[in-house]
């Protein structure tokens, strides 16, 4: 039987113990550990510490990214007696100095070069001429140094009391095993995620270390590894759900004992769906501060008695709910929660940068809630500012001190508005310096890159024009917050920065660069778009620019996990190309395997154009299959290309037009119901981005797909007129549009002056990319010709069926 040990004594009773075991895992498959080779490694480390300068009590920063050597480069401090502090490796430079002049750590590890301190980089490997023999028993006399901020977003260190002795065969954890299998989840630099897996390996737990988190990956790892434990924030547990139902209802998950939930509250129906899933014994809520003032548990048995409830004080600690006069209030009353631990104040923890906030003893982390008769607690609301967001806290003083360091910002407020994944999002409002107009969204979110970690950056911003603070210079952020929730009177007045603009890609050809400027629409609401049109020789908005442009709004207010599938896209009236074109977009269905958006597209106050997209999450085959590739297999490199909508040849020698287009072999002159085949593409390397390609096929879809509608009959151009009415696109494979994509299309019907055409679109190895349909109305303007001539040939002038305008035969513009 085991007695409580050293941290550093549990890894060399463990190297004997659990000698050939795993006990780090990197979820990627990448790399393996055993207890033995990580003492021994560990070992070493800590000799190259030592070296380095690292004694007892002195606090060692370790900005790593989750993996292996994050847990190797703890251990070697710990073994030296030393104070580990984890640091996100994401911070901005201004953001890390102020941490690290606050903490003076011994030395920084997975850094470069920092003036005044030791620092070892990422990756490092200690001199294999340092032993790896066992090292004295140096006891930390505080074992985890974590960083938060105040209520100002000054940066603060926690400093844990901890006992730094544990016993590995009785863990002292919310339900964790000694011997289970821990899947680290969160990113290691937050606080409950670095708690519990130290706490898991000093358990003897294995850790399957995920890199970042994602969902398929994670119920891979758990299937996979026979994972017992795991802890999660709700922002993690709701892109779990959102993977495909099969998925979810075919998994393994029998391993799982036990999913600890913290880092904000759980939404009642998220936490019902993990329990009916998992069963209420195995999910665990914790409430608690870094500081550990005090904590309360509930397990999903319990909450099901108690919704919304986050628990009964544990581990001795306490809570009051008080009023604002510091009077405890009865059940039912809501005041300000107050927490004492066991060991009464200040025995957990004590601050380096700050001070406690308190009222005797007791001490607050900013709720308001109540409890009932049997002493469970409930949270009604955050009495801080701090903004939870994804398990993370974003306090406003910290993202408003950085914007109004622009030289174009008078003042902001930020606030955190309901998110359904994160939680809450972080909404910046701007007032702008005197009458000049506000800096853009975009400038602004480049301009906080360097000053503010990515994740505190606003998700959206709104230009206000009247001052934000009060005669007293305050912002009063719950009326700002309370106007902006839904069916606020500012609800709707978000403007959205886009960080990932096709719109700065230069790829070589100017037309095409202009087209992802036009593809690129601009986010000017939470769910609305606004679009320009190309510069062509038309009267009339490009259909298939429409329903690009729509895709792109549609697929921007979708899910992360979801890819575009299917458009079905009718064209109510004629678009102007030298007006501006807004597209909002609504949500008919989120589903768990399709995502369905309906995208509207208004100019005025008219709607010229009405599309719906689905979108689906990725699932393996049942049925598999696909028509073979009709005509030509490759692309005629004889024929001369030609770029439709081109209205010159270019200046500097690049292709005149964006889509490049060769007629495929068309042999005898064919009859009314023979196919269309041409050979399109970007003409220039596009990056490696699954959504634009998919919206240039959809662009690409719209030329020629009516072509063979016209090839089996003699239309004199003078005498038509006509106009799409609906274009439909589904997406069946993945394909690259700056490669041959082989368009071959039919008119299986044409009568009472409508003809159908659809299309199929094959990959250059042969696989169907993408199937099309589209109905135009198509008539004479003075009634059916006397008598049919001779079929007019691929590639003949013949009337565009959209404007009326002489184009190419089934190259359509329209809406």
């Amino acid at each position: 039987m085991a007695s409580r040990m050293s941290i550093g004594r549990l890894f060399s009773h463990f190297a004997t113990t659990k000698s050939d075991e795993p006990a780090l895992v990197a979820g990627d498959g990448s790399e393996q550990i055993t207890w033995a080779e990580l003492h021994r490694r560990t070992n070493r480390l800590a000799r190259a510490y030592a070296a380095a300068g690292v004694a007892k009590d002195d606090t060692v920063a370790i900005a790593l990214p989750n993996c292996a050597e994050f847990f190797c480069a703890c251990v070697a401090a710990w073994k030296l007696g030393g104070t580990v502090m984890p640091l996100s490796h994401k911070f901005p430079e201004a953001e890390r100095r102020r941490v690290l002049d606050l903490a003076r750590p011994a030395l920084l590890v997975g850094s470069e070069a920092v003036e005044g301190l030791a620092t070892l980089p990422a990756g490092f490997v200690p001199d294999p001429g340092l032993g790896d023999g066992e090292l004295p028993d140096v006891v930390p006399t505080y074992w985890k140094a974590l960083t938060s901020g105040g209520s100002t977003g000054k940066p603060k260190l926690i400093v844990s009391h901890d006992d730094p002795h544990y016993d590995p065969e009785s863990p002292d954890v919310d339900y964790m095993h000694a011997d289970g299998v821990h899947l680290v989840c969160g990113p290691l630099y937050h606080n409950a995620a670095f708690i519990y897996s130290a706490r898991g390996l000093f358990s003897g737990n294995r850790l399957v270390i995920m890199p970042r988190f994602d969902p398929g990956l994670a119920l891979d790892l758990i299937e996979r590894h026979r994972v017992t434990w795991l802890q999660m924030v709700p922002t993690h547990m709701n892109r779990l759900r959102r993977l495909p139902e099969e998925r979810l209802a075919g998994a393994d998950v029998s391993s799982v004992r036990t999913l600890v939930h913290v880092g904000g509250p759980c939404p009642p129906r998220l936490k019902l769906e993990f329990i009916d899933w998992l069963g209420p014994d195995r999910v665990v809520e914790i409430y608690a501060g870094t500081e550990s003032q005090g904590v309360t548990r509930i397990t999903g048995r319990e909450w099901l008695e108690h919704r919304g409830s986050v628990g009964r004080a544990i581990r001795g600690s306490r809570f009051e709910v008080q009023d604002e006069e510091g009077r405890v209030v009865p059940p039912g009353v809501v005041g300000e929660v107050f927490l004492m631990p066991a060991g009464g104040p200040g025995s957990t923890y004590h601050y380096i940068g700050a001070e406690p906030r308190g009222r005797k003893g007791w001490e607050s982390l900013g709720d308001l809630g109540w409890y009932d008769e049997d002493g469970y607690l409930y949270l009604a609301d955050r009495s801080t500012d701090c903004i939870v967001s994804g398990g993370a806290n974003i306090y406003p003083a910290e993202v408003e001190g950085a914007l109004e360091s622009h030289p174009r910002v008078r003042a902001c407020a930020v606030v955190g508005l309901p998110d359904d994944d994160l939680g809450q999002r972080t909404v910046a409002l701007v007032e702008a310096v005197g009458d000049r107009p506000p800096p853009p969204a975009d400038e602004l979110d480049e301009y906080l890159r360097p000053l503010l970690a990515a994740y505190k950056r606003p998700r959206a911003y709104e230009f206000v024009d009247r001052p934000l603070r009060d005669e007293a210079g305050k912002v009063r952020r719950s009326a700002l917050r309370a106007d902006r929730l839904p069916g606020g009177p500012a609800d709707g007045r978000l403007v959205l920065p886009s960080r990932d603009r096709w719109r700065d890609l230069r790829t070589g050809s100017a037309a095409v660069d202009r087209l992802l400027r036009v593809l690129d629409v601009d986010r000017v609401g939470e769910r609305t778009f606004v679009g320009l049109s190309m510069d062509r020789p038309t009267h009339r908005v490009f259909g298939g620019q429409l329903l690009a442009q729509a895709a792109v709004a549609a697929a921007r207010t979708a899910p992360g996990d979801v890819a575009l599938h299917s458009l079905h896209g009718y064209f109510a009236r004629v678009g102007d190309p030298a007006a501006p074109i807004r597209y909002e977009v609504t949500t008919l269905r989120a589903g768990r395997s399709f995502h369905l958006q309906r995208v509207d597209a208004r100019q005025g106050e008219e709607i010229i154009g009405t599309v719906t997209c689905s979108m689906q999450r990725g699932e393996p085959d049942h049925l598999a299959h696909q028509v073979p590739e009709q005509g030509s297999s490759t692309p005629p490199e004889d024929a001369p290309a030609r770029y439709p909508f081109a209205e010159r040849a270019s200046d500097d020698g690049t292709p005149a037009g964006p889509v490049e287009l060769r007629e495929g072999p068309q042999g005898a002159p064919p009859g009314p119901l023979a196919p269309s085949e041409v050979w399109l593409r970007v003409p220039t390397g596009l990056p490696d981005d699954p959504l634009l390609h998919r919206v240039l096929v959809v662009y690409m879809s719209d030329y020629t797909i009516l072509r063979a509608a016209f090839r089996g009959h003699a239309v004199p151009r003078e005498t038509t007129s006509g106009a799409s009415l609906d274009h439909a696109v589904w997406l069946h494979r993945s394909g690259r549009a700056d490669r041959w994509v082989h368009y071959v299309s039919t008119s299986p019907s044409a009568g009472a002056a409508r003809a159908l055409g659809s299309g199929s679109m094959f990959s250059e190895d042969g696989r169907l990319v993408a199937t099309s349909a589209q109905e135009m109305v198509i008539r004479f303007r003075s009634g059916p010709p006397a008598a049919r001539g001779t079929e007019a040939t691929a590639g003949t002038e013949a009337v565009s069926v959209a404007t009326g305008r002489t184009g190419r035969a089934g190259e359509s513009a329209h809406a």
